[in-house]
């Protein structure tokens, strides 16, 4: 939820929630890739792409995945 409400604020020319949650994402992923050898392989993806995305925030990436038609409005498959 954070990163839409970032984007959301970004968009609105804000910078409070960006700046808060930023730096509490780097703070995180810092402390988190000291952990790194409890991960499994699919983690250790989830958290390079995860502290990628904190150092540099791109916000056409998010708004390309909250709003393009090949994300937005998707529904799984039912089993």
């Amino acid at each position: 939820m954070t990163v839409p409400l970032m984007f959301m604020e970004h968009h609105q020319g804000k910078t409070t929630l960006v700046d808060l949650y930023t730096a509490s994402l780097r703070d995180a992923c810092e402390e988190l890739k000291k952990q790194r050898e409890h991960f499994t392989p699919y983690g250790r993806m989830l958290l390079d792409e995860l502290c990628a995305f904190g150092e540099s925030i791109d916000f056409e990436a998010v708004a390309h995945a909250t709003s393009s038609g090949a994300y937005a409005g998707y529904l799984p498959v039912a089993a």
